[in-house]
């Protein structure tokens, strides 16, 4: 018998074929589960309003690079003003949004132009960033994801 470890799969070669370790898509069904409750939730916060989840991870990705504020627990929690945020937050642009989403310029410049409106982003000199109403309500996703990710007992 040979086992192999492929993309987190335990699969055992047998004489008459593979099979996996059970447990191991029992994880796997449980992850997919979990990532389809993310995209159901980003469907009932946003809508028919395409990329709106996308664009806003995008640009909270980059503002964390070298986000660094610990002046008090609101700040722990990703709920301090904008503007102690941005003191130390990375200024994202709709160029890098675009490479990573590599969707169209002009889409990606019309939907952010939206989330400003929306008051889900702000556009300074320094760049875009994420809005403390955003940055809230992804903390206590993050909160609830890293709960049900941890009854998942994956290592």
């Amino acid at each position: 018998m040979i086992i192999i470890l492929y993309n987190n799969f335990i699969i055992h070669k047998t004489q008459f074929g593979y099979t996996h370790n059970v447990d191991s898509v029992e994880k796997i069904i449980k992850i997919e589960q979990l990532l389809n409750s993310i995209h159901i939730d980003d469907i009932h916060e946003f809508g028919n309003r395409s990329y709106y989840p996308q664009i806003l991870r995008a640009i909270y990705s980059v503002n964390l690079k070298t986000w660094n504020c610990k002046n008090n627990l609101n700040c722990q929690k990703f709920s301090c003003t904008d503007e102690c945020f941005m003191e130390t937050a990375l200024g994202s642009n709709i160029n890098a949004v675009t490479r990573a989403l590599k969707l169209p310029r002009e889409t990606i410049r019309r939907k952010t132009n939206e989330l400003i409106d929306e008051k889900l982003v702000i556009r300074t000199e320094k760049g875009l960033f994420v809005t403390q109403k955003y940055r809230i309500n992804s903390y206590k996703k993050s909160i609830l994801f890293n709960e049900k990710l941890s009854n998942l007992n994956i290592k």
